[in-house]
């Protein structure tokens, strides 16, 4: 039967994410925006709070590179009084439904707790993907009607032979480049695949967010995403008149190099002994292998 089926399939999938199976059994008869309420109540162990003012500090120097003093300040006085980022998504344009969905319940549950100090959406995102990753962090994704059904559509700020390498460091796309999205765009409706209205907001959206100067300049890829996604972002919310939360999506990556540098590779830490002493191999596997994410 169906839920027997479906109850076996929920067990394997329960079997390997043991933390998965503990958030049901808590927290399963909750609503959605109840349960995200709960995100900002992190649990702080001493190993965290010993580096808390390292990561808060490098966080503070890269908001501070893209958005000047001010968000920074206000941004890291968030982290001190809610010690909470969201670190799933991939770093590309803001436009893939499940992180879209998961960046706007985040700022949903802001006016919840109606805190003066949640001022912003913090998304560390992972840019050590490939730019022919399924969620297509090399463009824009979107859905428009054809012949009655919803299409997906995709546009690339990048060329195909740019696939297998990673969004990290990547180079910049150019002026160019957006130029002959313009032209897919007007080949797109030519065809029927997109509508006039579809075509009117592309155009727009070009122009003003990613042929922005602040973002052409960006020396990469993911630099300008940094900066575009905070543009994008306030776009969803023109209409409305109300912008609930700013996004500030600063790549993990970026973070993670600048407290290597700063903390580590100068000092006589763990970290530093795990990647320089070959006496740490087997303790990397004892204690890292097999555990999800490493």
């Amino acid at each position: 039967s169906f839920a027997k089926k479906f109850a076996e399939l929920k067990e394997a999938v329960l079997s390997k994410r043991p933390i998965l199976r503990e958030l049901i059994a808590k927290h399963a008869d909750k609503k959605l925006i109840d349960y995200a309420a709960l995100y900002t109540d992190v649990n702080l162990n001493p190993p965290i709070q010993r580096r808390q003012d390292e990561l808060i500090g490098t966080f503070k120097s890269q908001v501070s590179k893209y958005f000047g003093e001010k968000v920074a300040e206000e941004a890291a006085q968030q982290l001190i009084a809610h010690y909470f980022v969201s670190t799933t998504d991939h770093h590309g344009p803001i436009v893939n439904q499940s992180f879209c969905n998961a960046n706007l319940l985040t700022t949903a549950t802001y006016a919840e707790h109606n805190d003066p100090a949640l001022k912003y959406v913090i998304v560390l995102p992972c840019s050590n993907v490939t730019l022919s990753n399924i969620t297509f962090p090399r463009g824009l994704i979107f859905n428009s009607p054809v012949e009655g059904k919803l299409r997906l559509q995709r546009l690339s700020f990048l060329p195909s032979n740019a696939h297998n390498s990673i969004v990290y460091d990547f180079r910049s796309y150019t002026t160019d480049e957006v130029k002959k999205l313009h032209q897919q765009i007007k080949d797109k409706e030519r065809d029927k695949l997109i509508n006039g209205a579809v075509t009117e907001k592309l155009h727009f959206l070009l122009d003003d967010i990613y042929l922005n100067p602040a973002v052409l300049e960006q020396p990469n890829y993911s630099d300008q995403m940094i900066v575009a996604n905070d543009l994008l972002w306030r776009s969803y919310f023109k209409s409305s008149g109300v912008l609930p939360s700013r996004l500030l999506y600063i790549d993990q990556e970026s973070m993670t190099s600048e407290l290597l540098i700063n903390y580590h590779l100068f000092e006589d830490t763990i970290l530093r002994s795990m990647l320089f002493h070959e006496a740490y191999i087997p303790y990397l596997k004892q204690y890292f292998s097999g555990i999800m994410g490493a």
